[in-house]
C-alpha cells in the first residue's frame, strides 16, 4: 500500500467519496436489478409470509393483464412494503425486457453515473439545431391547424406556443424564442429537433395551465407565488441538493408526503419553479438530473396546508404524466427510498401514493421505467445505498430519524430572490448556488470532498506528490528524504502549476463560501488562489510524508526482528 493510499485509509467517511462502481456492472438485467441487495433479501424473506390476497394477485397477474384490469385494482390494503415492491418489480422488469441489450446496459451505466452520454456541442451544431427547431415548431403549428382539436377539453399541442408568439409588442422579445430557453429542450432530446419541438409545446401548455399567460413571455420567478404558496415552497417536501453527484448531475428530492397534501396545481407550480431554477446552468441541462423519492408520514400541523381536503389522485397522475413528457431536463435515474418497518407503510395516504406510482409506471415509456431503482431498509441503509450510485448522501436533507431538514432550502430560496432581481442582470453569475463539477471549493473546516471538483483537485495534488516521491523531492523537514536544493520545487511553484491545470485544462474555477450571502463566489484574486492551493498541497504532503515515515519504521522493525 502506497503512502497516498494509506492517507485515504485513515480519512473519515465524510472525507471519502466513491470513485466508481462498488461492484461490477451486470451484463444482463433481470428482476433483481431494480433493487439493492438489502431490498432483494427483504423481499425474498417475506415471500413465504405474504397475505393470501397477495399470493393470489401474483399467480393471476398475467390473467389480470389479459382482462385489462387496472394496476390500481390490484392494490391491497393489507400488503406490506415487500408486497408492494414485488408488484413494482414485476412491472419494471417487464418494461425493461422491451429494451435491447445495449440500451439496458447503457441505462445501467448512466444510473451509476459512469456514462452520461453527453453530445459534444459546437457552435455549428447549436446554430443548425436552433434553425431546425424553428422549422419544426412552424410545421407543428400548421399540422395542428390542419387537423384541428378533436378533444375540446384539452388544448391542442400548439395552443400555448401560438399564444406565446402573440404576447407583447414584438414576438422576438418573448423568452420562449431565446436560445437559452430552446437549448434546454434540444439538450434534453439529444438535439432531435422534432422531439424537442413537441416537448417544448407540451411544456408551454403545462406552464400556461399552472401559472397563466405571463409564464409564456418571461421566466418563472419566486415572486409569482402567493404568501401561502411560499410557505408550501419552504416546507421542504421538494428540494434540490446543493452539490452534484460524481458525474456532475444535480439531484431533486421529494420528501415526506411529497406535496400530496396540497392542491395538485399548487404542487405542480412548486415543482416547475424548483426544476427550472435548479437547472439554469448548461452542465445540468447537458448531463441531466437525478430524482430521489423518499415517502414517509409527516406531521401536518406544522404547515398551513389543506389538511381536511382529500384530492383525487387522478388529478396528480394527469399532471405528473404531462410533466414526464414535457420536462426540459433529461431524467437519468429515479431512486425510491422505502423505510422498512415504518408503521405508516399501510396508511391510506401511502396506499394512495402507491396507486399513483402504479398509474405512472403503467403509462410511462419502458426507457423511463428502466431507470427506477428501489432502496429498502433504515434511513442509514438508504443513504449508504445512494452513495454507491455516486450521490452525496451527506447533503441529503433528512436525519437518521426521518426528520426533513430545511436549512439549505431556505438559503437557496433567499438566493433565488437575488438572482431574479431585475435591477442586476449579472446576479446569476455573481451568486452561485451549486458549483459546477470542475469547480474547486474552499470553505473553512471542510475538505468538500463530496464536490466532484474537489475530488479532481485532490487527484492533481496527489499526482504531484507521487512525482516528488518518485524523484525524492520532498522538502518536508519531518520526512527522511533529503533532496538536492537545486532540483527542489517550492510549493508555490507546484501550486501555480495546479492552478493552471484546473483553469486551462479542466475549465474550472476556484470558489469560496460567502457566509454573508449564503452562496459561493468566484475567487478572482490570483495570489489568494495560489496561497490556498499551496496550503492544500502542503497539508496533504505532510500527511503522506508522515505515513511514509511510519511505513519505513515498521519495515525496519520487521527486519530487526528477523
Amino acid at each position: 500500500m502506497s503512502a497516498v493510499d494509506e492517507v485515504h485509509e485513515n480519512e473519515t467517511d465524510e472525507d471519502k467519496k466513491p470513485s466508481g462502481l462498488d461492484e461490477a456492472l451486470p451484463m444482463e438485467v433481470d428482476d433483481q436489478d431494480f433493487f439493492d441487495q438489502k431490498s432483494s433479501s427483504a423481499t425474498a424473506a417475506n415471500s413465504a409470509m405474504k397475505p393470501e390476497s397477495c399470493v393470489s394477485a401474483q399467480s393471476s397477474s398475467d390473467e389480470d393483464q389479459s382482462n385489462n384490469e387496472s394496476p390500481i385494482d390490484s392494490i391491497h390494503t393489507d400488503w406490506s412494503e415487500s408486497d408492494y415492491l414485488d408488484a413494482f418489480q414485476r412491472k419494471l422488469s417487464r418494461g425493461a425486457l422491451g429494451l435491447t441489450h445495449s440500451d439496458r446496459n447503457s441505462i445501467i451505466e448512466e444510473i451509476h453515473g459512469v456514462n452520461t452520454h453527453i453530445q459534444e456541442e459546437s457552435p455549428d451544431l447549436i446554430r443548425s439545431s436552433l434553425l431546425s427547431l424553428s422549422t419544426e415548431l412552424r410545421a407543428l403549428v400548421q399540422d395542428n391547424a390542419a387537423n384541428g382539436n378533436t378533444n375540446s377539453k384539452e388544448p391542442s399541442l400548439s395552443t400555448a406556443y401560438i399564444l406565446s408568439q402573440c404576447i407583447g409588442s414584438s414576438s422576438k422579445r418573448t423568452y420562449v424564442n431565446t436560445p437559452e430557453f430552446q437549448l434546454r429542450f434540444l439538450r434534453c432530446d439529444n438535439f432531435d429537433a422534432r422531439a424537442a419541438a413537441i416537448r417544448m409545446m407540451k411544456w408551454l401548455n403545462l406552464v400556461h395551465e399552472v401559472y397563466g399567460a405571463y409564464a409564456l413571455y418571461r421566466p418563472i420567478q419566486i415572486t409569482d407565488f402567493t404568501r401561502r404558496e411560499r410557505k408550501i415552497l419552504q416546507s421542504g417536501w421538494l428540494q434540490v441538493l446543493p452539490f452534484r453527484d460524481r458525474s456532475g448531475r444535480r439531484a431533486l428530492i421529494w420528501l415526506g408526503e411529497m406535496g400530496f397534501n396540497y392542491d395538485p396545481v399548487v404542487r405542480m407550480k412548486v415543482l416547475l419553479f424548483v426544476l427550472l431554477a435548479g437547472t439554469r446552468d448548461a452542465e445540468t441541462q447537458r448531463k441531466g438530473i437525478v430524482y430521489l423519492i423518499w415517502p414517509f408520514k409527516t406531521p401536518r400541523e406544522s404547515v398551513d396546508t389543506d389538511n381536511d381536503r382529500d384530492y383525487d389522485m387522478l388529478s396528480y397522475a394527469r399532471l405528473a404524466k404531462i410533466f414526464v413528457e414535457a420536462t426540459p431536463t433529461k431524467c437519468c435515474a429515479v431512486h425510491c427510498c422505502i423505510t422498512s418497518g415504518n408503521e405508516s407503510m399501510r396508511s391510506p395516504w401511502l396506499i394512495s401514493l402507491y396507486k399513483l406510482m402504479f398509474t405512472l409506471f403503467e403509462n410511462s415509456m419502458p426507457v423511463f421505467n428502466a431507470r427506477v431503482r428501489f432502496h429498502v431498509g433504515t434511513v442509514q441503509d438508504s443513504l449508504e445505498q445512494l452513495s454507491g450510485y455516486g450521490i452525496p448522501s451527506g447533503v441529503i436533507p433528512i436525519t437518521t430519524t426521518g426528520t426533513v431538514k430545511t436549512v439549505y432550502l431556505k438559503q437557496w430560496l433567499k438566493l433565488q430572490r437575488r438572482i431574479d432581481d431585475p435591477l442586476d442582470e449579472a446576479n446569476e453569475l455573481k451568486f452561485i448556488d451549486c458549483p459546477l463539477s470542475t469547480d474547486v471549493l474552499f470553505r473553512s473546516g471542510s475538505t468538500m470532498l463530496h464536490n466532484p471538483g474537489n475530488v479532481m483537485f485532490r487527484g492533481l495534488i496527489e499526482a504531484k506528490i507521487q512525482e516528488l516521491f518518485g524523484s525524492n523531492q520532498l522538502e518536508d523537514s519531518h520526512s527522511s528524504f533529503s533532496p538536492p536544493i537545486s532540483t527542489t520545487k517550492t510549493k508555490e511553484d507546484i501550486a501555480i502549476g495546479i492552478v493552471e491545470e484546473v483553469v486551462r485544462d479542466k475549465n474550472g474555477r476556484f470558489l469560496v463560501w460567502n457566509s454573508k450571502d449564503d452562496c459561493w463566489k468566484v475567487l478572482r484574486d490570483a495570489s489568494a488562489v495560489t496561497t490556498k492551493v499551496a496550503t492544500a498541497y502542503r497539508d496533504l504532503k505532510l500527511k503522506v510524508a508522515k505515513v511514509k515515515d511510519q511505513q519505513e519504521q515498521q519495515q525496519q522493525q520487521q527486519q530487526q526482528q528477523l
